[in-house]
């Protein structure tokens, strides 16, 4: 039991490090093949986020963007870009 809580990591404390490790990260949308990268700038406990340098893609699409707002209900998937 104790192992299974040292495991477990709330989304707000992975946001957060994101946050304070000024990484880039790949947010995956509910809308089919669309992702977004960018740094974390800021985010509330709905889990929606601020990202700046953002880039946003959809199938071949790319668009750059310099700020977005990503909506926490809109969030599949997010995690640390390694590329």
């Amino acid at each position: 039991k104790d192992f299974m809580k040292k495991l477990m990591v709330h989304p707000i404390n992975l946001l957060y490090r994101y946050l304070i490790g000024k990484n880039i990260i790949l947010v995956y949308l509910k809308e089919k093949n669309k992702t977004i990268n960018g740094k974390i700038i800021g985010f509330d406990e709905y889990m929606n986020i601020v990202l700046s340098e953002a880039v946003a893609k959809n199938k071949e699409v790319e668009k750059i963007k310099n700020l977005i707002l990503v909506k926490g209900n809109q969030i599949s998937e997010l995690s640390k870009n390694f590329s």
